[in-house]
């Protein structure tokens, strides 16, 4: 897991930290894909989405923005 992830839905507004999901969606589909697969993802809430897909690959934050 990269620094500082668990504490990445503390510094964002809500609107961007759904932006930054939508991304890493985009950018990692088998890896979204998979997770969906093993835990649907719409009954986690947004935050506790943003940190299963951190946590899945080895995400520097700059690469989330």
């Amino acid at each position: 897991m990269c620094p500082g992830a668990l504490n990445i839905e503390k510094k964002l507004p809500f609107v961007f930290q759904e932006k930054i999901l939508l991304e890493w969606q985009f950018r990692n589909k088998d890896i979204y894909n998979m997770s969906k697969k093993f835990a649907p993802l719409k009954k986690i809430k947004l935050k506790e989405k943003i940190k299963q897909l951190i946590s899945l690959t080895e995400i520097q934050n700059q690469d989330l923005f």
